[in-house]
């Protein structure tokens, strides 16, 4: 596969469903990354600015090895820049925007909760990002607060035969959503095992852009 360049790596975040996890993504794989000493470059192109607001009130409140940039629009000569991370939060919707965005990116995350309405648009996500150019394996789901219920078993079903790479699987976590409304680090207050799973997400997102570097699209995302 044909890359910007083997040294950046840009996601974007997307769904046509709202609070399913987009922000949330975006904020930990924008947060982690600076904490590790990564220049981040976070593009808010959704109208809310959650994710523009969310990054420039932690920025404000801690020291990150390298304090993150922050912008409210994607620009062409973007890729040029001297960072080592984008992030992009796409907008509640499949228009132009949403496009130029996943045009722009190396991976697609697509965060669902374990709900028959997260799940529905998932199908028009996917079919929309492989338009724009993208591999199947350079989009995945993330699987955000699914449950053992019986709808979440179906979906779990649905997402198996369709075959959707998955990014992670996160539990509830109230810590998160408090964190980010303080203007504190996502992981703020939780411990190791709380921490883990959105970890090991972070890292899978990154062993995943090394596969697809290697022109390995049949174990992209499975894990080591």
């Amino acid at each position: 596969m044909t890359v910007k360049n083997m040294e950046k790596l840009a996601v974007c975040c997307i769904n046509r469903k709202g609070g399913v996890g987009k922000t949330t993504a975006s904020i930990i794989m924008a947060q982690t990354a600076a904490e590790r000493g990564m220049r981040v470059l976070c593009v808010d192109v959704d109208d809310q600015k959650n994710f523009f607001d969310a990054m420039d009130l932690v920025r404000d409140k801690y020291n990150f090895k390298v304090k993150p940039e922050i912008k409210d629009r994607l620009d062409k000569g973007d890729a040029d820049l001297n960072f080592d991370l984008f992030v992009i939060d796409c907008p509640v919707a499949l228009d132009r925007v949403t496009e130029a965005a996943i045009s722009f990116a190396d991976i697609v995350l697509v965060p669902t909760l374990g709900d028959l309405f997260s799940i529905s648009n998932l199908p028009v996500v996917y079919d929309f990002a492989v338009a724009q150019g993208k591999y199947p394996a350079q989009v995945a789901v993330i699987k955000n607060s699914f449950g053992t219920t019986r709808t979440v078993k179906d979906i779990e079903q649905i997402l198996s035969n369709k075959q959707y790479p998955i990014a992670g699987r996160w539990p509830r976590n109230e810590h998160i959503i408090n964190n980010i409304i303080e203007g504190r680090p996502w992981w703020s207050g939780m411990d190791a095992r709380q921490r883990q799973p959105f970890l090991t997400f972070y890292s899978k997102v990154w062993t995943a852009w090394k596969r697809l570097l290697a022109d390995d699209l049949e174990t992209t995302w499975k894990m080591a």
